[in-house]
């Protein structure tokens, strides 16, 4: 019968991740990538901001509108009671 070796094999020690900067005053391009992506989040956040506050504006002027046209309907209804209620 054969014998088992009771020692197991070693494996290689692992490498370092080895960097693809060429110059220290350049950012890797992944980090460009990320602050590109990141300035265009912002921008549209920015753009959503202004598009929300300028439906909300709006929004206060369709509801002051409104509440006008309802002040003009009632109104006209007791006008037209106080016709009615005249000419009886």
């Amino acid at each position: 019968m054969a014998q088992r070796a009771k020692k197991k094999a070693a494996r290689p020690p692992r490498r370092a991740p080895q960097t693809t900067q060429t110059s220290l005053d350049e950012p890797p391009k992944a980090s460009t990538a990320s602050e590109n992506r990141l300035e265009k989040l912002q921008r549209e956040r920015d753009e959503a901001r202004r598009l929300l506050a300028a439906a909300e504006q709006r929004i206060k002027e369709l509801e002051s509108t409104q509440d006008q046209v309802v002040n003009r309907i009632d109104w006209v209804i007791d006008s037209l009671h106080n016709l009615k209620q005249d000419g009886s």
